[in-house]
């Protein structure tokens, strides 16, 4: 169980908050999360009703997706740069994990950038105040181009 207390007032923006974090991926899409707001905190808590006794007996894929929804939970609360930063951690560490099995990434970026296209995409996903960042396929298949890289001495402004 994960409880967060936010400055945040409206109780309208927490249950915002909440239809966000339940956005989060899990488990064969179980969705085994429960939720309870009282004043200004949000505790979430695991759905022993949603488990999956055969596939998953010890719960690790049960707490895994409800680390996902907390995720996004904090992610919709704080809107930093920093937290942007552990955000980008997150992601490197799940295509590093991808790469490292043959699974195959791309990003697919025109989506988010255009912004026609980004306000269908954001109609589409149900996002009202927030919108898509970051869209990406994943999957296997053949072999694909190494991304270009800059030459280090491109990048380095001071050495000690």
């Amino acid at each position: 169980m994960q409880s967060r207390q936010s400055s945040i007032e409206s109780p309208s923006d927490f249950v915002e908050m909440i239809r966000f974090a339940t956005m989060a991926p899990s488990g064969h899409n179980t969705q085994p999360w429960k939720f309870s707001l009282h004043e200004n905190t949000i505790t979430i808590f695991p759905d022993y009703k949603r488990r999956l006794a055969v596939v998953d007996p010890d719960d690790h894929a049960l707490f895994i997706s409800l680390g996902c929804a907390l995720e996004n939970l904090i992610i919709t609360e704080s809107n930093d740069k920093q937290r942007w930063i552990e955000l980008g951690k997150s992601f490197e560490k799940v295509v590093l994990t991808a790469t490292q099995r043959n699974i195959k990434h791309a990003h697919l970026n025109m989506p988010c950038e255009e912004e026609s296209v980004r306000k269908k995409l954001q109609k589409h996903l149900g996002l009202t105040s927030e919108h898509p960042l970051l869209l990406l396929r994943i999957g296997y298949a053949g072999s694909l181009p190494d991304s270009l890289r800059r030459p280090v001495e491109d990048v380095v402004t001071e050495r000690r």
